[in-house]
């Protein structure tokens, strides 16, 4: 059967999204309970930052490797995370939707609610999936602080990532996180357009090295 290079792209984004969990939305990051750091940044798992746009890291389930393995195969994936009720099962007063794109993870050995090995598993909440919404992008403002809650219980679905607005800031990226980075059908541009501008900011930093090494001389 034959199917132009046209009918192809235009059904892409529906091949790639539609897929649902039932998911908890917790948040992370700089000032929060646990004392975490600045979570807008380059060290992510997935090895780059979002600056516009909103991020998250997700359960282990998702992103498909475990803590310090790198990048999995949920990083760059794009989410729509609808809120519905808070962690007692009240109805959220000011629920709503955001799309938000993965960069990191939330590791199961770790974190109660990111504990499910699949998703055919469960957390507390009755969640399938956990997304940690990351403060410092400006998610946890967006979805959670309308409804004056710190946790929410909704739906995840999976949607093209031509749905979510932002830009993506890349640190030196690992040749595993490249490796593995095989994101919608997309893979090869996307790795390599990563791997470019990982080279790219390493010349730059070199550059910028020998220029203040030439000043002190």
């Amino acid at each position: 059967m034959y199917f132009s290079t046209t009918f192809l792209l235009a059904t892409l984004p529906l091949l790639i999204a539609g897929q649902t969990y039932k998911a908890s939305i917790t948040k992370y990051g700089s000032g929060d309970e646990r004392g975490s750091r600045n979570c807008n940044t380059k060290t992510s798992a997935c090895g780059f930052y979002t600056k516009p746009g909103y991020s998250a890291a997700v359960s282990e389930n998702l992103f498909g490797v475990g803590d310090g393995e790198g990048a999995g195969k949920g990083c760059k994936q794009c989410w729509k995370l609808t809120g519905r009720t808070d962690s007692s099962g009240k109805k959220l007063r000011n629920p709503k939707s955001i799309i938000v794109e993965v960069n990191n993870l939330c590791p199961a050995n770790s974190n109660e609610l990111c504990s499910m090995r699949t998703t055919n598993d469960r957390n507390r909440y009755g969640a399938q999936v956990n997304f940690d919404l990351c403060s410092d992008s400006g998610a946890a403002t967006a979805f959670l602080d309308p409804s004056g809650v710190g946790l929410a219980v909704g739906t995840a679905t999976k949607v093209s990532c031509s749905q979510w607005r932002g830009s993506n800031h890349y640190g030196r990226v690992p040749r595993r996180a490249l490796e593995v980075l095989e994101i919608d059908g997309e893979a090869l541009e996307e790795r390599d357009a990563v791997a470019e501008e990982a080279v790219a900011l390493e010349e730059r930093e070199a550059l910028a090295e020998e220029a203040v090494e030439e000043e002190a001389e």
